[in-house]
């Protein structure tokens, strides 16, 4: 209750408002995909209009974060693009994290062969067939591919399905072209008086 005294003169008086900093919402934080990743906090949780809550994504290996994101409800974040930041609600909301899986390049190396081959990508948790070879080398056949040159590596068939051949986001592996040497069989024969 606010008193004052108007018998001596007019005056105007206005009305101030102040914020409430205790003012709450409710916020839901979600995964775009939980096999991609995951976020805190799991349940739903008030926070401040004026303070906000702190929210976290966690990507799963073989994936990354690509940003925050509101489903529904309204409010801002202090960094949409960092995994911890903070939120803040003017309502009711849905947050999600969203994740990506990682990309990563086959190089392939003729390995004393002859020719080219294209680098050919891939995507995490996803099956592909590995490219045919089309390296050549005179006097040999091709044999395999093996992530190591001296072939002590881990080893692949020509055209061979394959997945998840590494986690790492825009990673690279190599595969090296093992040879097998061709070897000849020749039989001597004599004309029956012991000269050949």
């Amino acid at each position: 209750t606010f008193k004052y005294d108007i018998s001596y003169t007019d005056k105007t008086l206005y009305a101030r408002f102040k914020k409430d900093a205790t003012k709450t919402y409710t916020v839901t934080v979600q995964s775009s995909d939980i096999n991609m990743g995951t976020v805190t906090p799991t349940t739903s949780t008030e926070m401040s209009e004026t303070i906000g809550g702190s929210i976290t994504a966690t990507a799963n290996s073989g994936y990354h974060f690509t940003g925050w994101s509101i489903v529904s409800g309204s409010g801002s974040f202090t960094n949409a693009n960092a995994a911890s930041t903070t939120f803040k609600p003017t309502q009711e909301s849905i947050v999600q994290a969203n994740f990506l899986a990682n990309k990563y390049t086959v190089i392939f190396h003729a390995n004393d062969g002859e020719g080219d081959m294209e680098d050919q990508e891939f995507t995490y948790d996803e099956e592909q067939a590995l490219t045919t070879n089309t390296f050549t080398r005179t006097g040999y056949t091709f044999a395999s591919w093996n992530t190591k040159a001296d072939g002590i590596g881990t080893t692949y068939t020509d055209g061979q399905t394959v997945q998840n051949l590494t986690a790492d986001n825009n990673g690279t592996i190599n595969l090296y072209a093992q040879w097998t040497e061709i070897k000849y069989t020749v039989n001597i024969s004599t004309d029956g008086n012991g000269l050949v």
